[in-house]
């Protein structure tokens, strides 16, 4: 029977099922009755590709038993005890190539997932678990520098109650699935076509309108709306990279250098704790919602806007959708060719929404291509 994510909003204990105390490798008889789940999970995007390993703990101690002083309960300090270890061991079984060429993560994260847990995009309180109920997750992340034309998964960890690894992978917006096995243990994608990378460009200025005896006119209300719009978007253009370097020139297209430092910290301290833990919040779409204009001059403009930013959190084939709407008072000044934001002060900060989605995949296998 074809698996199909939206199990995974089920309660976790559905897929750790199993009562089998752990057993070495080659203990075949020991070993027959713990669940055979395992599910590696592929994100593709233009910065970055991240792999994700999802397991009942229950049988990742058939080859890596977790020291414990209860049998029944694995504590919080046991579950950090054993992170290094669980990131080493499924890290050794797994190859990946981007491009034609062997990389290894940037950092890894790793989870025990409760039975209880239902969210399981972000970060999971730390508490102890029942060692016969829960899941255990690994996230290895693998920058780039640019958009990826191909990645190969190698997965090599199979036994006889682990024939099979489920595959699910998630380039950009699609999403395809393939069964790997110790005959087949590959995954490869493959882009059709070289994405271009995104390039935040300035907001250009207009030409000047005045002359030598005659004062320039200042701008519009109207104008000073769709610049703050602009500005404001681009801001956060920026974070669609991964790597600070990227982050920091993308935003000097539209911040002056007094406001780089604040503002990143400032904004990437918020999209990381929207993901509670789980990386940085990925951003799909800004949209200024008011906008009240204050001083309007020739080459500066104030004002209060308030704006809506929309993104997503995804791990494990499950996304967490959450809408934040802000309130800011915002300075702009033109140089010779552009438009920059010279101060931010924000008043409002709150969250709209949020739901949970799964990913939708096809019945068939796949081990594609995209355009």
């Amino acid at each position: 029977m074809a698996f199909q994510l939206r199990n995974l909003l089920l309660p976790l204990a559905v897929l750790a099922a199993g009562s089998l105390p752990a057993a070495n490798p080659g203990d075949d008889a020991a070993t027959s009755d713990v669940p055979g789940v395992l599910d590696l999970f592929i994100y593709i995007e233009d910065d970055e590709v991240r792999h994700e390993v999802l397991m009942p703990l229950r049988l990742l101690e058939v080859f890596l038993p977790i020291s414990r002083e209860d049998p029944d309960v694995l504590t919080v300090a046991e579950q950090e005890d054993s992170f290094d270890d669980i990131a080493a061991l499924l890290g050794s079984h797994a190859i990946l190539h981007i491009d034609g060429m062997e990389v290894l993560p940037d950092r890894e994260r790793v989870v025990f997932f409760d039975k209880e847990i239902m969210d399981i995009t972000g970060e999971v309180p730390a508490a102890p678990i029942d060692a016969h109920d829960c899941l255990v997750g690994v996230i290895y992340r693998y920058p780039t520098l640019s958009p990826p034309s191909s990645v190969t998964v190698t997965w090599s960890l199979y036994h006889t109650v682990l024939p099979t690894a489920r595959c699910t992978a998630f380039p950009y917006e699609d999403a395809q699935r393939t069964v790997l096995s110790a005959s087949q243990p590959e995954y490869t994608w493959r882009s059709r076509t070289r994405r271009p990378l995104m390039v935040v460009e300035p907001v250009a200025a207009e030409h000047r309108t005045g002359g030598l005896f005659r004062r320039e006119a200042p701008i519009t209300g109207e104008r000073a709306r769709d610049l703050a719009e602009l500005l404001i978007r681009n801001v956060y253009r920026a974070f669609h990279y991964r790597r600070e370097e990227r982050i920091y020139d993308s935003l000097a297209q539209s911040l002056s250098g007094d406001l780089l430092s604040e503002v990143y910290l400032a904004i990437r301290r918020g999209l990381e704790i929207e993901a509670e833990g789980g990386g940085m919040v990925r951003i799909d779409k800004v949209t200024l919602d008011d906008f009240t204009p204050g001083e309007l001059r020739a080459g500066s403009f104030t004002g209060t806007l308030a704006w809506i930013v929309e993104g997503r959190i995804e791990h494990w084939g499950h996304i967490h959708e959450r809408e934040n709407v802000y309130t800011a008072r915002l300075e702009a000044e033109r140089d010779d060719d552009s438009w920059r934001i010279t101060g931010l002060t924000v008043r409002d900060a709150r969250r709209l929404g949020s739901r949970l989605l799964v990913r939708e995949i096809p019945d068939e296998e796949e081990n594609g291509e995209q355009p």
